[in-house]
């Protein structure tokens, strides 16, 4: 098991990542600023409501891939510590990897609730939990027929 601590690592980063996100430096009137600039550079016929529209998914899409990536952390994680690489991922593999990424959403939308320019809101978990189930769908059925090799 020793070997395989070096794999938790970056999950621990990638979740102090995703908590650096959820601070005040990070609330959508600091990105909003920096990210108009940007994309008003790129289409200067956009209007301040289109920008807001475009900001959203970004947003949203942001939510997804932190929480697939950490989805990924925690399954190769686990597998690299606990486990030899021959047969395919065990399902209890799945269900820990789903209960450890959805208790960090449910802690970063308490984080920031807690925080006067930021809402922490339960659509934002269920956005955490559809990048989380696409990575575990996909992992599943990658290494479903296979020896479990993932991207690693």
């Amino acid at each position: 098991m020793r070997k395989g601590i070096k794999y938790v690592i970056p999950c621990g980063i990638w979740v102090g990542i995703i908590f650096l996100f959820s601070s005040k430096y990070f609330s959508a009137g600091n990105t909003s600023t920096v990210l108009y600039e940007w994309i008003h550079a790129l289409f200067k016929s956009f209007s301040r409501q289109d920008f807001w529209t475009i900001h959203t998914y970004i947003r949203k899409s942001a939510h997804i891939m932190a929480y697939a990536v950490l989805a990924y952390f925690t399954l190769v994680a686990q597998l690299k510590s606990f486990y030899i690489f021959r047969f395919k991922v065990p399902k209890k593999f799945f269900f820990y990897a789903f209960t450890f990424c959805f208790s960090v959403a449910v802690l970063d939308e308490y984080n920031q609730s807690q925080i006067s320019v930021r809402t922490g809101t339960y659509k934002d978990i269920i956005f955490d939990m559809i990048g989380v189930l696409l990575i575990l769908i996909f992992v599943h059925f990658k290494t479903m027929h296979r020896q479990c090799k993932i991207f690693i």
